[in-house]
């Protein structure tokens, strides 16, 4: 890609995101992006067929994400930290998206499954590690096999997505998600961040 298609490239995806949270994604079309990128539509059409391309571009550039959020997890103190550090990613993704987005996202899964919960695989067995250590060193309590709890942990922050989502956003998602966590995980009073 050259220097001048990354630059249309960047400037498509930041007006992209910058309309999509303020209008609605389905408020959105290709000449709304392509005015506020300041560069024609054919531009547009050359480096995306749609507004949807523009959304999955994004979500792949996520997924290179990974490596980065494995380095990160070294600076934290504990392996329940770690584990509270992933699944905060996540949440800050989506309400970084907004419910709006977020939903399209779902929505564009459904149909055509783009792969936006791909970091369970890379993540799910990192995340059963830190759960087995949390469960040796009793910040855990829940004995059941760590990746079963890992497996149901993932479906609450997909769960708790879904519902900020149908309400708009109307609630504390990382709250609910890592009480909830913290809740099937039967983590002790004292290494709760949330006392629920």
């Amino acid at each position: 890609m050259g220097a001048s298609n990354s630059r249309n490239t960047d400037k498509i995806i930041n007006a992209a995101l910058t309309l999509f949270k303020e209008k609605g994604y389905a408020n959105v079309s290709v000449s709304d992006i392509s005015r506020a990128a300041g560069i024609p539509r054919s531009s547009f059409y050359s480096l995306f067929a749609s507004k949807d391309d523009v959304i999955i571009y994004v979500l792949d550039g996520l997924k290179g994400d990974y490596q980065d959020i494995l380095a990160q997890l070294a600076s934290a103190k504990s392996d329940l930290e770690r584990i509270w550090m992933i699944y905060d990613r996540y949440l800050q993704l989506t309400m970084d998206f907004g419910p709006d987005l977020t939903s399209t996202l779902m929505e564009l899964e459904l149909k055509n499954k783009i792969g936006i919960f791909d970091f369970t695989e890379v993540l799910a067995p990192w995340l059963a590690k830190f759960v087995k250590n949390c469960q040796d060193g009793g910040m855990i309590r829940n004995q059941n096999k760590p990746e079963d709890i890992v497996a149901l942990g993932m479906r609450i922050a997909i769960g708790a997505a879904y519902e900020w989502c149908r309400v708009d956003g109307a609630f504390n998602l990382r709250e609910k998600a890592l009480s909830e966590h913290e809740i099937l995980y039967d983590v002790p009073p004292e290494y709760r961040v949330y006392n629920v």
